[in-house]
């Protein structure tokens, strides 16, 4: 699972969301910053990521995040409520 926060807001959850998958067991990484959205897809395919999480202003005012299936493109929106579940 990788993690592709937009800005530093989103940024500082989706690692909190990182650490919590990560107490479980659950293997993630993330961009610490620096990179678009773009360069962040890339590195998420360099790394072989089944799914990255797209987060951004907009999804986290909305209480969602983006998760797309690297292999087939497809995106769904899910609630970060559930987010750490449905991963």
């Amino acid at each position: 699972i990788y993690f592709a926060p937009v800005d530093d807001a989103s940024r500082r959850e989706a690692f909190a969301i990182m650490t919590r998958l990560r107490a479980r067991g659950r293997s993630c990484d993330g961009d610490r910053g620096g990179r678009s959205l773009k360069g962040m897809m890339r590195q998420a395919a360099t790394l072989g990521a089944e799914r990255t999480v797209i987060m951004g202003p907009r999804e986290c005012e909305r209480g969602v995040a983006v998760v797309r299936e690297m292999q087939t493109g497809e995106q769904t929106e899910v609630p970060l409520s559930q987010l750490e579940e449905s991963l």
